[in-house]
């Protein structure tokens, strides 16, 4: 773990990965709680399409995030940070998301815990530059 702003600014960019692991969790369930509710009072399955599918897909990558911010480096966080962003908001549906959300708001949450892994990578990748240049102001050349 680095020291100073580097350690600082990659415990924030490791909260704010948690953060949107479990906005992604708390969202996905209650949209899946709401499907399975109008499934079983209308007995319609078919209408689920390629949902059931898509959150536990939305459920692994958010627990993949979460395993990451608490048990791996900066280096490896940054990378699932950016896959987890492009795997959620390209794959699995969050620009469609983005665009359903005109019609019920629940699902900005979706499209904003997309983004809250890519916000995450600022701080990380802040904290790895840091790191390499040392404390030093008058340092300003990366070293490896």
């Amino acid at each position: 773990m680095a020291s100073g702003a580097a350690g600082r600014l990659q415990v924030v960019g490791r909260l704010i990965a948690v953060t949107g692991a479990v906005v992604t969790f708390a969202v996905t369930v209650w949209y899946a709680q709401y499907l399975i509710q109008y499934a079983l009072s209308h007995g319609a399955w078919g209408g689920a399409g390629l949902y059931p599918v898509v959150f536990a897909l939305r459920l692994a990558v958010a627990g993949w995030v979460v395993w990451a911010a608490l048990g791996s480096d900066r280096f490896v966080l940054l990378r699932v940070l950016l896959a987890a962003f492009g795997v959620s908001f390209i794959f699995l549906y969050g620009w469609y998301y983005m665009l359903m959300g005109m019609d019920d708001a629940i699902f900005y949450l979706a499209v904003s815990a997309d983004l809250l892994y890519l916000i995450g990578t600022l701080p990380i990748g802040g904290a790895i530059v840091l790191s390499r240049i040392g404390s030093n102001p008058r340092n300003n050349r990366l070293e490896a």
